[in-house]
């Protein structure tokens, strides 16, 4: 079958090839919960990927599945304009980091960097493979191809393909739900 579920939401957000850049409240990590006074947010940059916990009957089948939290990811992209995220809601898309961080539960989210970090070649040709994509349709139902894709899926294209790096292998859904319980 083609219900292939990519385990990036479980494996990026523990992945030994990722650190955690400086954490804050509002972005997840070290911040206890509860706490009121907010320091200065992580210096972002682009290809850092952003996980979120989200709600709806989706986000609780990604969260059964893959045994995370986390059930959204998309990756930064850093302009002269400021910080923005592509990813897969809804169609394939930019969306400013300040609108995706609000849609998370509580408003936070967890940024993790590849070790050592992307040159700044390696992070054009990332963007300019996550910007084929723009547009494509979001995939609910975790078919593989480039018709339809869910967050997961797009965030390892754009990594694969410009970069020529596979973050995580692939799974069936089955196999994915069957490994955890």
């Amino acid at each position: 079958s083609n219900h292939l579920f990519l385990r990036l939401i479980l494996a990026w957000a523990c992945a030994a090839a990722f650190t955690a850049p400086r954490t804050a409240h509002g972005f997840g990590g070290s911040a206890k919960p509860g706490r009121t006074t907010e320091r200065k947010p992580p210096v972002l940059q682009t290809g850092d990927l952003v996980f979120q916990t989200t709600r709806g009957r989706l986000a609780t089948v990604i969260m059964v599945a893959s045994k995370s939290k986390f059930t959204h990811v998309g990756f930064v992209v850093r302009t002269k304009r400021g910080a923005s995220v592509l990813e897969a809601n809804g169609p394939v898309k930019r969306t400013p980091l300040r609108r995706f961080i609000a849609r998370g539960v509580g408003g936070r989210v967890v940024i993790k960097r590849l070790k050592g970090g992307l040159s700044a070649k390696q992070k054009s040709a990332l963007v300019r493979a996550g910007r084929r994509h723009l547009g494509v349709r979001y995939d609910a139902r975790f078919m593989w191809s480039d018709k339809r894709m869910y967050c997961s899926e797009f965030v390892w294209k754009a990594y694969q393909r410009g970069l020529r790096l596979s973050l995580v292998e692939p799974q069936l859904m089955g196999e994915l739900y069957s490994a955890h319980n």
